[in-house]
C-alpha cells in the first residue's frame, strides 16, 4: 500500500511541475525508477486486505483510479515460473544480498554502459523494505511481488535472514522494556513501567546472585506472550538461526547489535568482568582474540546489562554491593570448601573467580572516584573560583582539592549524551565491546571539561541562570537577575523584527494577488 501511494504521488508531482518524457527519464535515470511504476501481473494485482486494528480511514478513490489504469503484463505460465524462481533466490538470500550474476559480473568488471561506473552517475534512492527491494530487482509492482511471495510461502519458501531480524527485533525490544525503558510515544501518553520491568536498571546475565537472569525474565515473557509452546518455539528458531542458545545469544550478540541499531549509542550497557571471553574468546571491540584466559574459560564470572537512563552516580556502587560483593561470599565458601575436600581443581577455579571479581570490585571504585579525570580537567580547575557554581549551587566548596573530587567522580548528567558517559565505563574495561573509537573516548572527557567550566563562567556572567546539570530548585544567578531588563528589551526588539517581516511578506503576497488580477 505504501510504495503504490509512493508511486502515485510520484506521478502527481511530475505532474505538478510539468515534468515528462525526456526530463523525467533524466530524474528517474538518476534516483531510480519507484516501485509503483513498476508493472503489476494480471492475476496478481489485487489489494490484499489490510488488518482491521489499524483503524485506516478508507481508501482514496484516486488511488483505486491509479491501479486500474496501471500498466499490467500477462506472462506466460513459462515466464511466471521463471520469475517466480528468481523471486525465490533473492527471498532466501535476505535483505541487500546481490544477485549472484550482479555479483559475477561486478568481480569480472563487468561489462554493462561504462557511465554506470563513473561516481556520481547514478545513484539511486535506498529502497526502504525488503518488499521494496524486491520489487525494484525484478522490476514488478510490489502489489504484485506481495501476491508472488504469498504463493513461495505457502510452498514452504523460507527468509531465514528476515526471520533472524525479525526474531532479534522482537526479542531486543523486550529486553529494553525489561530493563525499563519506555519510548517517547509512551512518556508522553504517561504509560506506566509495567510491573514485570526491572526497578534498578541492572539485570544480571549471570547465574547464582540471588535475583533471576535476563534469559530467565525474557523466557517469562515470552511465555506469557506466546504461551509455553510459543516461547519454546521461538527458542528453538533462534537456535536453528544462529546456533546459539538464548543465553549465548544474549552474551555473545545482543550487545553488538543493539549497538549497531542505536548507532554506536547504546542504552542497554553490557558490563562484564573479563570482556575478553565475553563473547566466546574473540576479545573486545571489532577483532583481537582473548588469548590463554580465553582458552580456559568461556565466559566472565560476573556480567550484567544496566539501562542507560536509569544510571545514576550510585549505579556502579549498587553493582558492587548488591551482585558482585554477595557473589564474591559464595566464591569464598566454594573457596574454604574445594580446600577442605582437597579439591585442587575446583578450589583454582573458585581463586581465579575470586580474583577476577576483586579486580572488578577495583574498576568498578576507580570508575566511580575518578571516571572523568583528564588532564583537562585538572587544567580548567586551576584557577576556577571557589562559589556555589563550582559546587552544588548552595554552598561553595573549601578548597580545590575537594573541587577536583567533585569533578573527577561519574556523576552521570543524561543530558551529557551516550558518548560522554560510557567513555569512563570503556576506558576502565568494563564492556564487552568497545562503543567509541579510543580517540574519541579520550576527546568526550575533554569535551566535558571544558563546556562544565564554561557554563559555570555563563552563570557567573549571567548569561544562564544556573548550570544545565543542576535541579531547576537552585536559585539562579544574581548576575542573571539584574540582567532580566536587558533580555527583556532584546525579546521584545525580536519580536518586532519578526512582526516586521510577517508584515512584508504579506504585503509582497497582497501585490502578486493584485498583478495576477490585473493581467
Amino acid at each position: 500500500m505504501l510504495h503504490t501511494l509512493e508511486g502515485l504521488n510520484e506521478r502527481e508531482v511530475f505532474a505538478a511541475y510539468e515534468v515528462a518524457g525526456d526530463d523525467m527519464q533524466a530524474v528517474l535515470d538518476e534516483t531510480g525508477i519507484p516501485a509503483g511504476f513498476h508493472p503489476l501481473i494480471a492475476g496478481y494485482d489485487t489489494l490484499p486486505d489490510l488488518p482491521a486494528d489499524l483503524d485506516l480511514p478508507p481508501l482514496p478513490p484516486e488511488v483505486r483510479d491509479y491501479l486500474a489504469a496501471h500498466e499490467r503484463i500477462v506472462p506466460s505460465a513459462a515466464e511466471l515460473q521463471r520469475i517466480k524462481q528468481r523471486l525465490r533466490g533473492l527471498y532466501e538470500a535476505g535483505p541487500g544480498v546481490k544477485e549472484s550474476e550482479q555479483a559475477t559480473e561486478a568481480a569480472e568488471g563487468g561489462e554493462g554502459d561504462e557511465d554506470v561506473a563513473v561516481s556520481g552517475a547514478h545513484i539511486p534512492i535506498p529502497t526502504e523494505t525488503f518488499l521494496e527491494e524486491l520489487s525494484v530487482k525484478l522490476e514488478l509492482h510490489p502489489i504484485a511481488v506481495y501476491w508472488l511471495l504469498e504463493q513461495l510461502r505457502a510452498e514452504g519458501t523460507r527468509c531465514k535472514p528476515e526471520e533472524q531480524r525479525l526474531l532479534e527485533d522482537r526479542l531486543s525490544v523486550l529486553i529494553l522494556r525489561l530493563l525499563g525503558h519506555r519510548w517517547p510515544k509512551q512518556i508522553e501518553a504517561g504509560e506506566p513501567l509495567p510491573a514485570w520491568a526491572d526497578e534498578d536498571g541492572i539485570i544480571p546475565l549471570t547465574a547464582g546472585v540471588g535475583q533471576p537472569t535476563l534469559a530467565e525474565r525474557l523466557r517469562l515473557r515470552l511465555r506469557a506472550e506466546d504461551g509455553a509452546t510459543g516461547a519454546q518455539q521461538a527458542e528453538a528458531l533462534l537456535a536453528e538461526l544462529t546456533g546459539l542458545s538464548l543465553e549465548e545469544w544474549l552474551r555473545r550478540e545482543f550487545f553488538k547489535r543493539h549497538m549497531r541499531q542505536f548507532k554506536y549509542r547504546p542504552i542497554a550497557w553490557h558490563l562484564a568482568s573479563d570482556p575478553t571471553t565475553a563473547t566466546g574468546g574473540k576479545g573486545r571491540g571489532k577483532g583481537g582474540s582473548g588469548g590463554a584466559r580465553s582458552a580456559r574459560r568461556t565466559q566472565p564470572a560476573f556480567e550484567c546489562l544496566v539501562y542507560y537512563h536509569a544510571c545514576s552516580s550510585d549505579l556502579l556502587a549498587r553493582i558492587r554491593t548488591q551482585y558482585v560483593e554477595p557473589f564474591l561470599r559464595a566464591e569464598r565458601q566454594r573457596l574454604d570448601a574445594a580446600r577442605r575436600s582437597n579439591q585442587e581443581t575446583e578450589g583454582a577455579q573458585a581463586q581465579a573467580r575470586i580474583q577476577e571479581l576483586e579486580e572488578f570490585n577495583r574498576r568498578l571504585q576507580s570508575v566511580a572516584e575518578q571516571g572523568f579525570a583528564t588532564p583537562e580537567l585538572e587544567k580548567s580547575l586551576a584557577d576556577e573560583p571557589l562559589d556555589r557554581w563550582s559546587s552544588d549551587g548552595l554552598i561553595a566548596l573549601p578548597d580545590h582539592a575537594d573541587l577536583l573530587r567533585q569533578e573527577q567522580s561519574w556523576r552521570v548528567d543524561l543530558n551529557d549524551g551516550v558518548r560522554v558517559n560510557i567513555a569512563p565505563i570503556q576506558q576502565a574495561g568494563l564492556l564487552v565491546a568497545d562503543v567509541l573509537k579510543a580517540a574519541d573516548a579520550k576527546k568526550a572527557l575533554a569535551d566535558r571539561a571544558r563546556w562544565r567550566s564554561d557554563e559555570r563562567r555563563w552563570v557567573r556572567q549571567g548569561k544562564l541562570p544556573r548550570c544545565g546539570w543542576m535541579p531547576d530548585d537552585i536559585p539562579e544567578s544574581p548576575q542573571w537577575t539584574v540582567l532580566a531588563p536587558q533580555r527583556e528589551a532584546e525579546q521584545a526588539k525580536l519580536a518586532e523584527k519578526r512582526r516586521a517581516v510577517v508584515e512584508r511578506g504579506g504585503q509582497g503576497v497582497a501585490r502578486a494577488d493584485a498583478t495576477s488580477q490585473e493581467g
